[in-house]
């Protein structure tokens, strides 16, 4: 499952920075063009894995998804993508990695619990 997961995501990317690559053509602008470096780059390094995706599947999907991401703003963001290629996101990704996941509660659950637990434990020493 993960290998293919992998080979999935891989080539929906590939597409992706292809067609990135092809509307900076001739465009001069240095935040996009710094984008597309990113998105060659994590895609060139998540591509050496020799495993499939198999070995460390979460950092090598996270590039993945990084580089895809990366390809999609240059292509959403540059006038003159003809936006004729497969341009998909993949979607993927946890909160810590995914700018649009929406707001976890955990960590601030935890440290009122915690607090509580402080609170409780010094009232009761104190009785």
């Amino acid at each position: 499952q993960w290998k293919s997961d992998y080979a999935t995501l891989k080539a929906t990317t590939t597409t992706n920075v292809n067609a990135a690559k092809t509307a900076m053509a001739g465009v001069n602008n240095a935040s996009l063009q710094a984008d597309l470096n990113e998105a060659v780059g994590n895609l060139t390094y998540a591509g050496g894995d020799e495993s499939g995706g198999f070995h460390n599947h979460k950092y090598t999907m996270a590039l993945l998804n990084d580089a895809n991401d990366k390809a999609l703003e240059v292509l959403n963001a540059n006038p003159q993508s003809s936006g004729g290629g497969t341009v998909s996101s993949s979607g993927g990704g946890g909160c810590t990695i995914n700018p649009n996941a929406g707001f976890n509660a955990t960590l601030p659950l935890l440290i009122i619990l915690s607090l509580f637990y402080f609170y409780y434990r010094s009232r009761k020493q104190n009785s």
